[in-house]
């Protein structure tokens, strides 16, 4: 039963359906199954129905579960910069890359973090560090093009941007 409904949970994120992959989990959760994907499957339904504090408890808890697992830490950052915790956001992404230091994603999230806090040159590190561990990505390019572009450097961010747009990047950046 346990290896059903978590294995459901993670086929409905896998297709892409987290409103399913949500109400799994929390169905999941009301019968006693405490488990990381069931409480990851919630955390996502929570945040996106705006309820942020929720999905980080819930984030919370299951990296009390799996503590090396990057990616709940990396997921926790997001939740909590959508939440417009900031600070306790930089902490979570610095958590992730403690535990995965070649992870580009999260490079990638705490350049967004620190450029949205102001510290410009930090983020252009962060977004360089996501660059060379995944350069195939075009999310990490388009963040340094606007960071460019906010430094004033109009050719650098037209040259990284026709770089993204070769690299894949149609519709814009990638959201925490």
């Amino acid at each position: 039963m346990v290896d059903r409904t978590i294995s459901a949970i993670e086929t409905a994120l896998h297709m892409g359906d987290g409103r399913r992959a949500a109400a799994l989990a929390e169905q999941a959760l009301a019968h006693g199954l405490i488990h990381p994907v069931c409480l990851r499957a919630a955390a996502v339904g929570r945040a996106a129905a705006g309820r942020h504090d929720q999905a980080a408890a819930l984030l919370g808890q299951a990296i009390d579960l799996a503590p090396g697992d990057a990616g709940l830490r990396l997921d926790l950052a997001r939740t909590l910069a959508a939440g417009r915790r900031m600070e306790a956001a930089l902490e979570a992404v610095e958590a992730a890359l403690a535990c995965a230091p070649q992870l580009a994603q999260a490079w990638e999230t705490k350049a967004r973090l620190l450029q949205d806090s102001g510290d410009w040159p930090a983020a252009r590190q962060a977004f360089e560090r996501a660059i060379v561990l995944a350069p195939t990505a075009p999310t990490a390019v388009t963040g340094l093009a606007a960071l460019s572009l906010l430094e004033g450097d109009a050719p650098q961010a037209r040259r990284l941007a026709a770089r993204a747009v070769a690299r894949g990047a149609v519709g814009g950046e990638a959201a925490f």
